[in-house]
């Protein structure tokens, strides 16, 4: 007869360790608290407030995995049911738990297997202020490799398909992870879109469907805007839900028609996104270097995204302040801290790190987002009014022609902070578009920048050169569809193993970014100086992560941050520590 469980409740040794930990944590003994969890957690293991207890001192710890681990558990408690705290308690750990797994899975390369359970994932992908994408990477290899779609992935595409809509399939069809994935990111991997291709073409030749889950595969194709070779199926007389596994639904659908209430959904966004377009702030004479540019986002928003990790109110302002050269000054940390403030948004695109920027600098912040691309804007609009974020505005113009905005939405002063990455590159005079931001920063303001780093985008430059020798038209989504299989058919082509898993790779705007981009020029951080002088602005060191920081101030002294031929020498000891983008802060002399 085995011993009888402890009821934590009552248990005199259980609250002993109870009062240890709180007597640790008071004290800011950490490890002292850190050796007291596991036999804690042993006897309340469903007490989501102690997991998450456990999970911020392996935070502290510079411990991502048990943090992750124990986020993850507070979360599974929590969502459980089965705590026993009062239930606005338990909300608001569940709340703070799932922004803490966002945060966690967006920021940092983990391995989740063993980590996360399948109900926290699909929580997670299921939440409007967790970042699907981000929780898609975790989630996706342990879909692949767990029951009851293991199978699917171990057979052939064909034969994975005919299983799956066979009997046999029945619990896989069914199963919440799937559903979510398929529903609210897009999935990268070879094998996944091989399937999904392999599915398509079953479907659309079966008779009798399930429409449930012919609805989740339409829309895993429409989030992919439909980036797959596309057969010569006549779809034309087909119903609602097999055309849309191959075009978008409001190509065909001008108004909701009442036959299927996703095609609905998609057309009815469709209506909403052209109105917003309509009375959106609009420069309408742009310079003729930019049509290109304009052009394919027109054609092409990019990305179209699903949702957000949402960031607290005010918790994006430490970025600014930590990148301030004055931050020393009592006076500049309380301006960054809790003054009013306005900030550009300099070519926002469909919106993401506008909303991102305007939620995390909180509503005393006065966001101003511009793009070229009134397509974009008008998803960025649509997306700005499901997440209330009320002091951004959008308007369309050019970066070179800013001055030509109504004077309401230009402050008088000049900005006090512009982001502007990923976008410069694309300009036929990158430093020409940087002067133009720099006549709009105020004095003592800072910008943030990301350019594309030449080294980190071999991959990049291998493709164009086949796209070049292939002779593909960047214009024609057909060209871009079959450069795509090109690459996933070849596993030993130099490139794939980069473009394999990229996510940008598996959308048609996405891959036309990424490699067919109308223009775009790559940098060495040899340029990054003359640049910035060229606009009048001084270099206020890298953006990157913790870890990176800490390494070259161990390299080259934490003096040396703002020393960009320190930063030089530091890249060529460690290019491995660098990715396929600078970004990086400069500021405007007073």
């Amino acid at each position: 007869m085995g011993k009888p469980k402890r009821n934590p409740a009552t248990d005199p040794a259980i609250a002993a360790q109870r009062q240890a930990l709180a007597m640790a944590l008071s004290t800011g003994d950490v490890a002292g608290a850190a050796r007291l969890m596991p036999k804690l957690l042993k006897h309340q293991g469903d007490d989501p407030a102690l997991h998450h207890t456990a999970a911020e001192i392996a935070w502290r710890q510079g411990d991502r995995t048990n943090a992750l681990k124990h986020f993850g558990g507070a979360l599974g408690a929590a969502i459980a049911g089965q705590a026993q705290g009062p239930a606005e308690q338990t909300a608001e750990i569940a709340q703070s738990a799932a922004q803490h797994l966002g945060h966690l899975l967006g920021s940092y390369a983990i391995d989740c297997k063993g980590l996360l359970t399948r109900p926290v994932l699909v929580h997670l992908l299921n939440r409007t202020d967790v970042d699907p994408q981000a929780v898609a990477s975790a989630a996706a290899p342990i879909w692949m490799d767990t029951p009851p779609w293991r199978r699917a992935f171990q057979l052939s595409a064909n034969d994975a398909a005919d299983w799956l809509l066979g009997p046999d399939g029945a619990a896989a069809r069914a199963d919440t992870l799937a559903a979510a994935l398929l529903t609210r990111a897009v999935l990268s991997n070879p094998k996944i879109e091989a399937l999904l291709l392999t599915l398509r073409e079953k479907l659309v030749a079966q008779d009798k469907v399930d429409e449930d889950y012919l609805r989740l595969i339409a829309q895993q194709w429409y989030l992919r805007d439909y980036a797959g070779v596309v057969s010569d199926t006549e779809l034309s007389e087909a119903g609602h839900l097999k055309r849309a596994l191959y075009s978008d639904p409001a190509s065909w659908l001008t108004e909701p028609d009442g036959v299927d209430p996703w095609c609905d959904r998609i057309a009815e966004q469709a209506i909403e996104e052209a109105k917003l377009a309509a009375v959106l702030p609009n420069l309408e004479q742009d310079a003729a270097e930019t049509a290109t540019v304009r052009d394919q986002y027109e054609q092409h928003p990019y990305p179209r995204w699903i949702g957000l990790t949402v960031p607290a109110p005010g918790s994006r302002r430490a970025l600014a302040w930590r990148a301030d050269p004055d931050a020393g000054n009592p006076a500049r940390k309380l301006f960054w801290q809790q003054s009013p403030f306005e900030a550009l948004i300099a070519g926002c695109g469909t919106g993401r790190h506008a909303l991102m920027a305007a939620l995390g600098y909180g509503p005393l912040a006065k966001v101003l987002a511009v793009d070229i691309s009134a397509a974009s804007l008008a998803y960025a609009s649509r997306k700005a009014g499901e997440y209330q974020a009320n002091n951004l505005t959008f308007a369309r113009a050019d970066l070179l022609r800013l001055g030509d905005l109504p004077d309401e939405l230009l402050p008088k002063d000049g900005f006090d902070l512009i982001e502007s990455v990923g976008v410069l590159h694309h300009l036929a005079d990158t430093g020409e578009g940087l002067r133009s931001l720099a006549q709009h920063l105020k004095p003592g303001g800072l910008i943030q920048l990301g350019l594309y780093r030449k080294d980190g985008r071999k991959h990049v430059a291998l493709a164009r050169a086949d796209i070049k020798q292939l002779g593909l038209d960047a214009t024609k989504d057909e060209d871009i569809r079959i450069f795509r299989a090109h690459i996933l058919n070849q596993p030993d082509h130099p490139a794939f193993s980069a473009l394999a898993h990229n996510r940008d790779f598996y959308s048609l705007p996405g891959c036309r970014d990424l490699l067919f981009h109308a223009r775009e020029r790559d940098i060495e951080m040899t340029e990054i100086g003359p640049l910035l002088t060229s606009a009048g602005l001084n270099f206020a060191g890298m953006q990157m992560p913790d870890g990176v920081l800490q390494a070259f101030a161990q390299a080259q002294g934490a003096q040396a941050l703002t020393d960009l031929n320190a930063w030089q020498g530091f890249e060529a000891d460690r290019p491995d520590l660098f990715d396929a983008m600078y970004r990086f802060w400069a500021v405007k002399p007073k």
